[in-house]
This record gives C-alpha cells, structure tokens and sequence, in this order.
C-alpha cells in the first residue's frame, strides 16, 4: 500500500481523546500501565491506564507501529481502556502518549501474542462498542481481522452478509424488523472489570514465527470502522455546516447538522490517510430529517475525492423518523483526498441526525500508480532561484483537506483565492448605520452620500489569512474592482431596486469599498504580529477591463459612468484610492497594485496604454504590476506571440506575474495529448526564464516576480474537460507537463534557442 495511506495515522486519528482540562485542584499522578500482556489468537484483552481519572487526561494516543499490526489489533474502551485482539502468534509493543495538566507521559505495553488452539476464554468485541476504530489490513490492503471480528453492532445492519447490490435500501425505524434494535445492550465480559483478566498459559502447541509468516492471508470483511457518538464526533466535521452532539439519538447520543444554507452544506468524515484504493466499501447509518409530519425528505451520503462526488446511497426517508439506510462505492484506486459526506438534497436548510455509522470493507485494495509527495519535486523549490513567489489557486473549502494542504506547501510559497475575495463574496446584504460603520472599523470617507453601509464578511478572509501566517504562505489579493461578481445593488440608489447612482455618490461607496478591505487586511496583518503586506503581498485591483464588454447582461461599472474607453477615470481612482491606503500604514514599498487581464499578449498595446494612464500625473508608478493571466492552449498562442508579448510588459518597468497559468489541449482544435502539453509547458517556461534573466534590470530591476499556476489538478479547474494542469486526477498523479515544467529549469539556457 502507498506510504500516505498507512493506518498510522488513521490509529492515532481515531483513538486520540478530545482535550479536557483537569482540575487546578486535583494534581495529577504518574499513570502506570500494565508491562506485559499475552493475549491468544483471536482472543481479546483489555488494558487500562491507573492512577488517573478520565478528567485529569487532556489526551491519550495509543500507536502501534505497522509490523506490530499484523500480530495484533487495539480498540479503544472508554478514554483510559484499550482492547487488544490477537491475530497471529508473536510479539509487539503498545505505546500510550498520555497529557495530564502540564505533564507527558510515555506507557509502553509489551504483548505477547500466542496460539489458542480452541480456547474461547477471552471476551470478543462488545457489539454495542462503536467508537471510530479500525482494523489494520496487511501490506496488501488484506484487512487481518477475522469475519467473527465484525459481527452486526447492535441497531445495525448485519454487516458479515455480502453486498449484493448498490441500490439505496431506507428501512424506516418503526418497521425495522424484530431483534434489529435491542433495548439492552449486549454483555461485555470486561465492562465492568477495571483490569483485564490475568494472563493464561496457552495450553496448545505454539507455532513457529517462520511459519506463520509463510502462510497467505486471503482477504476476509471487516469492520472498517465505526461511530456512535457517545463521547464525541467520532472525527466528523462540517461540511459548510455546524455539527454538534444531541442525546436524541436513535440510541444514545447521536451528531446533529445545523446551520444549512445550501442543499449540499452537511456533514463528513475525513478517511483519506487510511481506506485501500480500489476496495469496496459498505455504509450504514440511521438517518433522521427534521420536517413537516407525514411527508418526506431526501437524505444521502456521497463520497467526496478530488473534485468527484459520487452517490453512496440516496433515500427517501419519513421526515422525523430514524430510518437505516445502506449503500457501497469502490474507492478509486488513486486519490489525494477521500471523505464520506452526508446531505439533503431535498431541503438547503433542514436540521438532520446521524447514529450508528458503520463503515465494512468488502474487498480488498488494487495496486496504486500514486507518486506521493515524498517522491515528488518541490516546484517552488526547483524556481527559487528564479522567482521569488510560485503559487497556486486555492480556496477555503480545499484547505479543509490535509492532503490538498501538504501539497500547497510543498509546492506552492503564494495562493489566490479563485472566488472567496470577489466583491460578491464578501458584500453582505446587512447595513451598518454609517458611525457603525466606524466604530467597525470601516473607512468611510468624508463624501459618502449613504445613510447606511453594506456589512462587509471578513470572516473566511480572515480564516485565510491565518492559515498563510501559520504555513508561511503569501496572498494575491484577487480582486477589488471587477464587472463580474459584484453585487447589482451596490451599483443602485439606496443601496436597493435598478435605478443607479450618480458617479459622484459612486466614488465614495468605490473608496470606502477599496480602502476598508485593504485596511482590514493590513490590521489583520498588525493582529497576527506581522508587519503590513507580510501576507497579501499585492492586489489586482482592478481585474479585466480591458474585456468588460464581454458579458453585457452582467452589472457593471458603466451603468454608473458611461463608457469611458481607453481613460477610466474610476480605475484610475481605484488605484488611488488603494495606493493612498498603502502609504497610511508604510507599505507602498512593499505590496505591488496589479492591473491583471487575460489576453494580454493579443492586447499588448491596449494594457500598455490603460497603464500609463493610470500612472500618468501621479507621485510614482501607483500601478505597479501587469498581472497576465495565460489562459493559454497549446495551438494559441505561441509561444513566440507570448515571448513578445512579455517583452513588451517588462519593458515598461513594471513588475510583471503570470497570475492564472494552465494550458488546455483539445480546445482550439482536436489531436493533442499530454505529450503536446509537455512540450508546450516546457517551451513556455523556458522563454518566461530567459527574458527574465536576460531583461535590462536598469529598466525592470524586479522583473518577473511570481507564477501562479490555476489549479491544483484537472480535476478541479474551471477547464477540467481540456486537462490544463500539471497534475491530472490528484495530487499524486503528476503529468508529462508537471516533469516538462520542472525539466525547464536545468535545460532553459540550453534549449531556448531552438525554439
């Protein structure tokens, strides 16, 4: 199995214990833990920490290392218990991280793994224990449990019968058939034991190490993991939701979902570091929708994996009923992200209940064809030399992904938010009386003619923010003035109806909308101890004038000033306004206002003018960046129509970007394939390095600063159908081009000659 899906972290994932602060009082005593333990195939014990409570523990992560986990499996028992479950003769080794107050601990339990022969004098697992825990397969993806392992929890389906279908099943719970739900939970031998019963001898003949590890271990079901919900979340988080834990479960405790505003906004559970690629994967979970009596709701649990979203099971289901439903999927045998989520389509805000999560695999895995990201180059690394800033487009949601996130900072020392900065994301339909408005912290300038002030959402931004200051990534402020995603209100008196304001009333809402975003970045900045422009580096200002006709049913700048051609004076002025912010906190030096475009090497003489008039009259260059956004295919441009286009750019002086890169095959005409893509990138990026080099730094000390590469895999770009990046379906499938890109960097002053 690939390295990046070992079980390791999915052990230490799902036995860790969510922080709980001891009493100040109540100091904490060394906990101890039983040295040796021998346990007999397919026998299972329990060890317990001592001498400490369950509130005195912040957190306990029990890990085995991966050999280990072929001899025996562990399950959690509570917050201070563990069962140990032999699976084949021989020894490994337990190891406890405890945190109790100030102090850490380190347990370690050495087990001893013997042949039982038929003996059954050890408890098996309790049906009724459905804490998010995991059997660990073997280094083929085989599952070592053993079939009587994973009998049907109480409240579930029975999980040891094969799927046989795929088809959505809804079981209401008021017609479940006798003996599925038991009022009594099922004796465990061990509940109410503090310590594991002693070791017993075994009785029968022990076999060799040698030839137990001869022997094959066919695949067997198992249960892959499970979720209750009595002491927590089970490792599920939203999905653009509130999660939470409600005791009106269909047994016991149960998570509610709330806060919904889209139909898709839910619940899911991260899975990726732990199911086998290629296996067949069985769900079970009882259900509830919130909803008017006597009607239905929708609910479904899909699978989530880069940028796919295929349905597991969809129901219709009694609207306030607990209802089992049950579905399969194959896990794809690569991916660089994998969650099981759960929504209702039927309704973007009703409340919904889940209990009794089981997940089964039914199959084993398939051999990947992964690159993981050890094996791979760091491309920000390799361009160091070169540009100071590599970057990609990423956005909030991604970011949830720990694998979408090790790949950013593996590659990537900049980001731009594709969507979440537009001024259609963060203008809010709430109003601030205008000293509101102040006391916020809004910049309001002395000719706003508003009464009122539309709210500003700061609250992904700033989420953001903070995840660049904590991985040491930069920001491309992406965009302040665009014809696109901006609210039509914000165009029109009042804030309300069609009629739109004078130009005049026009310039105070553009400064106080420039000047308040900038302002709150820089403060947020100032609040995580950094100086001004340490994390958004630079802004596109303004984004596409230069095409701003190019949808004339969209709400734009014009229905306010008129067409204003080739000296748009409230361009202009949104670069004053954003300059004049800059120097208020000292930061002119240091974040570079960007005028950003997409076909500019079609335009050059256009992008040229509208800069200049921009700078003309002013102190300095208050425009300072031309942003080339290079959504390019591989029979347009060519490569020399771009290389003169950049000349021209870099010959102005002003710092240049290649801001939104990716190069489509199969869109201007048909017969490419990667192959094509990899020459082309290669060509590219050869020339983009040598006009660098070999500018006049006299004219353009700063050069080309930054390339931003649009996407992080085809599965997800904007133009997934023409496979414009460098990775294909996951961060772990790289294609020729990702090669071809690096490649550039040792071969440019070799090569770009013959191009």
């Amino acid at each position: 199995m690939n390295k990046r899906r070992s079980f390791a972290a999915f052990v230490a994932f799902s036995l860790a214990v969510t922080s709980m602060a001891a009493p100040a009082a109540q100091a904490a005593k060394k906990p101890k833990l039983k040295k040796k333990l021998t346990v007999n195939v397919a026998q299972t014990k329990k060890i317990k920490i001592k001498k400490l409570t369950a509130k005195q523990i912040k957190k306990i992560t029990w890990k085995v290392s991966k050999k280990h986990r072929k001899i025996f499996k562990i399950r959690k028992k509570g917050k201070l218990a563990l069962k140990v479950t032999g699976l084949k003769t021989g020894k490994g080794k337990i190891t406890a991280q405890i945190k109790a107050g100030n102090q850490k601990y380190k347990l370690t339990c050495n087990v001893t793994v013997k042949d039982g022969g038929d003996e059954t004098t050890g408890s098996s697992p309790s049906p009724t224990d459905r804490s998010m825990a995991s059997t660990t397969p073997d280094a083929s993806g085989n599952p070592l449990a053993t079939a009587s392992e994973t009998g049907a929890a109480t409240g579930a389906p029975n999980l040891n019968t094969p799927a046989t279908s795929t088809v959505p099943s809804a079981t209401p719970a008021s017609t479940a058939p006798e003996g599925t739900v038991s009022d009594q939970p099922l004796e465990d031998p061990l509940e109410n034991s503090s310590e594991a019963p002693e070791e017993e001898p075994s009785t029968s003949p022990v076999e060799t190490e040698a030839a137990s590890l001869t022997e094959p271990t066919p695949f067997q079901e198992y249960e892959f993991a499970a979720a209750d919900f009595e002491d927590g979340l089970d490792g599920f988080t939203g999905r653009y939701a509130q999660v939470s834990l409600t005791t009106d479960g269909h047994q016991g405790g149960a998570l509610m979902c709330s806060g919904r505003t889209s139909t898709w906004n839910g619940a899911k559970l991260d899975v990726s570091e732990c199911v086998s690629g290629g296996a067949l994967y069985e769900i079970s979970a009882w259900v509830k929708v919130e909803g008017e009596e006597g009607t239905e709701e929708t609910i479904k649990i899909g699978g989530e994996y880069d940028g796919n979203y295929p349905t597991v099971v969809q129901a219709d289901v009694p609207a306030g009923e607990w209802t089992l439903i049950t579905g399969s999927i194959e896990v794809p045998t690569d991916f660089s992200s994998f969650d099981f989520y759960f929504e209702v389509p039927s309704s973007a805000t009703a409340n919904f209940y889940v209990d009794d999560v089981t997940i089964t695999q039914k199959s084993e895995g398939k051999p990947s064809s992964a690159v993981s990201l050890s094996e791979q180059t760091s491309m920000k690394e390799a361009y160091a030399e070169y540009f100071p800033n590599m970057g990609t487009c990423f956005n909030s949601y991604q970011m949830s992904s720990q694998s979408n996130v090790d790949f950013v900072k593996k590659h990537y020392n900049s980001i731009t938010l594709e969507n979440e900065m537009k001024p259609q994301r963060i203008l809010s339909s709430g109003r601030l009386s205008v000293e509101e408005a102040k006391e916020e912290g809004y910049v309001i300038p002395e000719n706003y003619a508003d009464e009122n002030v539309p709210k500003i959402q700061f609250d992904t931004l700033d989420q953001v923010m903070e995840f660049c200051a904590d991985a040491g990534i930069r920001m491309r402020g992406h965009t302040l003035l665009w014809h696109q995603q901006t609210p039509s209100w914000f165009f029109t008196t009042g804030y309300s109806g069609s009629t739109p304001v004078t130009p005049e009333v026009m310039d105070g809402r553009l400064e106080f909308y420039v000047k308040t975003v900038m302002s709150h970045i820089m403060e947020k900045e100032k609040a995580l101890g950094l100086d001004p422009g340490s994390v958004v580096y630079c802004y596109d200002v303004v984004n596409e004038y230069l095409n701003h006709t190019s949808d004339p049913t969209s709400v734009s700048w014009v229905d306010v000033y008129g067409e204003q051609n080739m000296s748009p004076e409230y361009v202009k002025k949104a670069y004053e306004f954003a300059y004049e912010e800059l120097k208020e906190y000292g930061a002119e030096n240091d974040v570079t206002l960007f005028y950003n475009d997409y076909n500019t090497y079609f335009n050059v003489d256009k992008v040229v003018e509208l800069v200049q008039f921009v700078n003309q009259g002013e102190e300095a260059n208050i425009l300072g960046g031309i942003g080339m956004q290079s959504h390019l295919d591989v029979k347009r441009p060519g490569v020399g129509k771009y290389e003169s286009a950049l000349e021209t750019f870099l010959a102005t002086g002003l710092e240049v970007q290649i801001t939104e890169l990716d190069v489509t095959i199969n869109y201007v005409e048909s017969g490419q394939d990667d192959e094509d893509q990899a020459r082309y990138v290669k060509s590219l990026m050869e020339t983009i390095i040598y006009l660098n080099e070999h500018r006049d730094q006299s004219v353009n000390p700063k050069g080309i600063t930054g390339i931003t590469l649009w996407g992080l895999y085809d599965s997800v770009s904007w133009r997934r159908s023409n496979t414009p990046l460098l990775f294909s379906t996951g961060t772990t499938k790289p294609k020729p081009s990702y090669y071809s890109f690096l490649e550039a960097v040792t071969d440019w002053e070799e090569d770009y000659e013959d191009y």
